[in-house]
């Protein structure tokens, strides 16, 4: 949008004004969510996980069978770009797959009870 002439930037202004579908794609490009899902790997399903934290930071998760580590972030966007930057580098050849999927806070809480995660972050 910041390159657009200013005529084209109000048209547009006033379009999302008026298009709710528009207003709520802006918004999310503007707020994206926490990064909440799980990939399934050759190593088995791998979490990764960015929840707000009680200092009021973020907690970046990332664990599977073979793996567990998390770091706190001031912001949500540094979480998120870690943990999708994280998951990159150690599985670069992987595609999704029907099973890659995203999963919602109790899905995230209870995989992390079933493979005894420890969060020392508490």
């Amino acid at each position: 949008m910041n390159q657009m002439p200013p005529h084209e930037i109000r048209e547009f202004e006033e379009h999302v004004a008026i298009c709710p579908r528009c207003a709520e794609i802006v918004e999310g490009a503007r707020d994206p969510p926490p990064v909440s899902l799980v990939h399934q790997t050759e190593d088995g399903p791998v979490h990764l996980w960015a929840s707000p934290d009680k200092e009021g930071g973020w907690k970046a998760r990332i664990w599977g069978q073979q793996l567990a580590g998390a770091q706190r972030f001031q912001t949500l966007p540094e979480a998120n770009r870690h943990l999708l930057d994280s998951f990159a580098r150690m599985f670069p050849d992987h595609e999704c797959s029907a099973g890659c999927e995203p999963l919602d806070e109790a899905a995230q809480e209870g995989a992390a009870a079933r493979m005894q995660f420890w969060d020392y972050w508490e």
